[in-house]
Parts: structure tokens; C-alpha cells; sequence
């Protein structure tokens, strides 16, 4: 099943749910917006602080590259 929206952040986000997940709420990653990746060394950080180069990314780790979780 392909399922669209737009969350309450205002994100539009699409994917494919398997079967089973029809009584889930589905909602817009939290950590990457929906986008599916992190600026890299996003994971490494201490505190607040953290550096990047703004160029590479790295796969987000909350919803698995999707931009959605399910709940």
C-alpha cells in the first residue's frame, strides 16, 4: 500500500507500508523532517554542538532513510 501526506510540521512525505500497519498512525520523522538523511556526524555529536561540512550526509537512523515513522 502507498501512502501519502502532509504532517503537522507541513513535510509532505509518500511510501510504501506492507500489510499490517493499517491501524498505525504515521508520522513525519522527527530527527530528519522527512527528508531521510542527516548532515553527517549528526550521530557523533556531544551536547548542543556538533560539526559538519554541509556537504555530506548520512542515512537517518530514526526512520531508516524513509522520512516517516510509524507508531
Amino acid at each position: 500500500m502507498v501512502v501519502r501526506g502532509k504532517a503537522k510540521n507541513g513535510v509532505w512525505w509518500s511510501g510504501r507500508i506492507t500489510p499490517g500497519f493499517d491501524n498505525k498512525k504515521i508520522y513525519t520523522c522527527p530527527v530528519c523532517y522527512g527528508r531521510g538523511f542527516v548532515q553527517q556526524g549528526f550521530y557523533n555529536s556531544f551536547g548542543d554542538h556538533w560539526i559538519s561540512d554541509g556537504i555530506r550526509q548520512e542515512t537517518c537512523r530514526s526512520c531508516g532513510g524513509k522520512g516517516y515513522v510509524v507508531e
